[in-house]
C-alpha cells in the first residue's frame, strides 16, 4: 500500500468523481544530488526570447482570440557538413481585451504537435497560451515542415559523444524557450506563467520545472514523471546503454534527477498501471520535489484516465495563477 498523507482539498467539487492526493513517499533515489556545474542546458538558461526565424502572420477566431504563427531559432547544431539550425515552429493565442494575462505554455505529447485548437481553448478561459512542435517528440518533418534540425535522425534514448546528441535535449530546449518567449509578450503577467503538457509532453513539462523552477507559478503534467530506472517505458532501452553514456542520459534528461529543484505548486496525474510511467517512477520523481505535490491516480488504467483528473488543469491554474486562495480557503 502508497503511504498518503491527508488528501489536497482543492477541489472540493470533483472529490465526489476522484481523490487528489498529496502525497510524499520515501523512495530512495539519487535525485537529491547537486547537478556537475558541466550541466549542458546552463548556457542556454538565458531567460531571453529566442531569435525568430519567420513571421507566418496573425489571424482572430470569431471570439476575439487572437492567433500568432510562427518559427523561431532554438540553436545551432554542429554536424559533420556544417552548423545547421534548429527551427521550431510554434502559435500564440492571444484572449480577447486589455492584459497582462496569465500564461501557458503547452506541451503535446509523442507523435502529437503544436495544438492550436487547444491554445485557442486556453485563451478562451483568459490564458495567453503557446504551442509547438516540440522537437524530437512531434510528428516527422513530413507531418510538421516548419520544425526541422539534425535531431530528427537522433535517438531519445543516448548520450554519445554527449548529451545535446539527444532528441530530448532539443526537446526541452525549446520548451524552455518557448515559455521565454511567452514571457516576453507584452500581454502577459510574468509573474503568472504555468507550464503544462501530457504523456512525453508530461515528460518535458517536469523537465522545464526542474530547470526554470523560479520563474513558474505552478506546473501541471500528465503521466511524465522522472526516475526511468524506478520503471519506464525506455529503462531497458536506458539499460542497454553503456554505464558512462547512461549515467550522462540519466543525470541530465531524468526529470528525477532534477526534481529536488521544483519548489513551486506541482500537479501530476497518471494511470496505475500505466506502462510508459510505473507508480514506482512517478513516487520516486515526486518524493525529491520541495514544494507542494498534488496527484491523481486513475485505477486500473493504462496510459488512459477515465476519471476527471485531467479535466482539472483549468481549475488548477485559476488557482495558481488567477485566484490564489479561492479553492482553498483557510
Amino acid at each position: 500500500m502508497i503511504p498518503l498523507k491527508m488528501p489536497f482539498v482543492g477541489y472540493r467539487s470533483l472529490l465526489v468523481l476522484f481523490l487528489l492526493l498529496q502525497v510524499r513517499v520515501g523512495y530512495s533515489q539519487p535525485g537529491g544530488a547537486k547537478l556537475p556545474d558541466t550541466d549542458p542546458f546552463q548556457t542556454y538558461l538565458t531567460g531571453k526570447a529566442p531569435e525568430i526565424e519567420e513571421d507566418l502572420g496573425t489571424e482572430t477566431t470569431p471570439e476575439g482570440i487572437r492567433v500568432h504563427r510562427l518559427v523561431f531559432r532554438s540553436r545551432l547544431i554542429e554536424t559533420p557538413q556544417g552548423p545547421q539550425p534548429s527551427l521550431v515552429f510554434a502559435a500564440i493565442a492571444f484572449p480577447a481585451g486589455k492584459g497582462p494575462h496569465p500564461a501557458i505554455v503547452r506541451l503535446h505529447g509523442g507523435g502529437g504537435g503544436a495544438d492550436i485548437p487547444a491554445a485557442v481553448s486556453s485563451a478562451l478561459q483568459g490564458y495567453v497560451s503557446l504551442v509547438l512542435d516540440i522537437p524530437g517528440v512531434a510528428g516527422g518533418k513530413n507531418k510538421h515542415p516548419k520544425t526541422t534540425g539534425p535531431w530528427l535522425t537522433r535517438p531519445k534514448i543516448g548520450a554519445h559523444p554527449d548529451v545535446t546528441h539527444s532528441c530530448l535535449f532539443d526537446a526541452v530546449l525549446a520548451s524552455v524557450q518557448s515559455f521565454y518567449l511567452l514571457r516576453a509578450q507584452p500581454e502577459v503577467d510574468p509573474s503568472k506563467m504555468g507550464v503544462a503538457g501530457a504523456s512525453w509532453g508530461g515528460y518535458t513539462t517536469t523537465m522545464v520545472a526542474g530547470l526554470i523552477n523560479n520563474d513558474l507559478a505552478a506546473t501541471w503534467a500528465v503521466y511524465g514523471s522522472g526516475n526511468f530506472e524506478a520503471g519506464a517505458f525506455e529503462k531497458q532501452n536506458i539499460n542497454q546503454l553503456p554505464a558512462a553514456e547512461r549515467e550522462k542520459w540519466l543525470t541530465y534528461l531524468d526529470p528525477g534527477r532534477r526534481a529536488y529543484r521544483i519548489t513551486k505548486p506541482y500537479f501530476i496525474a497518471t494511470a496505475s498501471n500505466d506502462r510508459h510511467w510505473s507508480w514506482m517512477a512517478v513516487q520516486a520523481t515526486l518524493a525529491q520535489i520541495k514544494g507542494p505535490v498534488n496527484q491523481l491516480y486513475s485505477p486500473n488504467d493504462n496510459h488512459v484516465i477515465k476519471y476527471p483528473g485531467t479535466n482539472g488543469m483549468i481549475p488548477f491554474f485559476n488557482h495558481y495563477l488567477k485566484r490564489p486562495g479561492l479553492l482553498c480557503p483557510k
